[in-house]
């Protein structure tokens, strides 16, 4: 299979213990490395378990992401999709690893994210996140997410 992705180095920063984190994007992550959509499905498969999920993954043919990897092994995951139209960036799934987490890596990614989202022309970025979900709701409000709706559902 010939290449058609693009990985590119965004930053080196520093996590809250002081380790170097790299900071990467892929441009097309439904045909990009293995090893980042293998990082997305077993993080939407931890939120389906813990009932925070749905089993549609969301990602499209031209979905983007922005991840950490720590020792070229990646630790953390924002997979999003583009609409120029309403120049908006929808957040499809974020995810820390586990035995990552409380170290400040969402933030960090939160930020490139930014920066190449606004690269994009992105005038607002979008995310849905289920209301028992306590670790995300806390992770969106510390880079100053919003609520601005709620969606009523009733099982039949």
């Amino acid at each position: 299979m010939s290449e058609h992705f693009t990985v590119t180095k965004l930053a080196t920063l520093k996590d809250k213990l002081g380790k170097s984190v790299e900071v990467k994007s892929c441009n097309q992550t439904s045909i990009g490395p293995p090893e980042l959509m293998a990082f997305f499905y077993s993080s939407l498969a931890e939120l389906i378990d813990l009932g925070h999920g749905s089993p549609w993954p969301g990602y499209t043919s031209k979905s983007m992401a922005v991840y950490i990897e720590i020792n070229d092994v990646i630790v953390g995951l924002i997979m999003f999709n583009y609409n120029a139209d309403q120049r908006q960036a929808f957040i499809v799934l974020s995810a820390v690893n586990k035995e990552y987490r409380n170290r400040g890596l969402y933030k960090l990614m939160h930020y490139e994210f930014e920066k190449a989202s606004k690269k994009l022309g992105a005038k607002q970025i979008t995310s849905l996140v289920h209301v028992d979900n306590a670790g995300r709701l806390a992770s969106a409000k510390t880079v100053d997410f919003v609520p601005q709706f709620y969606k009523m559902i009733k099982d039949l």
